[in-house]
């Protein structure tokens, strides 16, 4: 098991719990080597403006859902007249072959 000391006991030599450190001190090197500066930069946005030359990159029939449906529509009825219209045409009788 590690040995640990306080950064009290180790400094001033009394029996204080605030912060751990091991025995090594490579925690109090870090805690030496002053304040941490911020190493980002501070970006902001302008503001929005609106592209003059973006083309919608979604597909024909998601840009235009009711087309999709229209021309689903239409095909149903064309394949229910095409329907209704053989089954009241009269059948041809076969030639007879005598």
């Amino acid at each position: 098991m590690m040995k640990h000391t306080s950064i009290w006991q180790h400094l001033f030599k009394t029996p204080h719990k605030l912060a751990w450190v091991d025995v090594a001190g490579v925690a109090t090197r870090y805690l030496e080597a002053g304040p941490a500066t911020p190493s980002y930069v501070d970006l902001r946005l302008g503001p929005e403006e609106l592209t003059a030359n973006y083309r919608d990159p979604r597909p024909f029939t998601e840009r235009h859902p009711e087309l999709l449906w229209l021309s689903l529509g239409i095909a149903i009825v064309l394949i229910g007249v095409t329907a209704l219209k053989t089954l009241r045409s009269p059948a041809e009788k076969p030639p007879n072959p005598s």
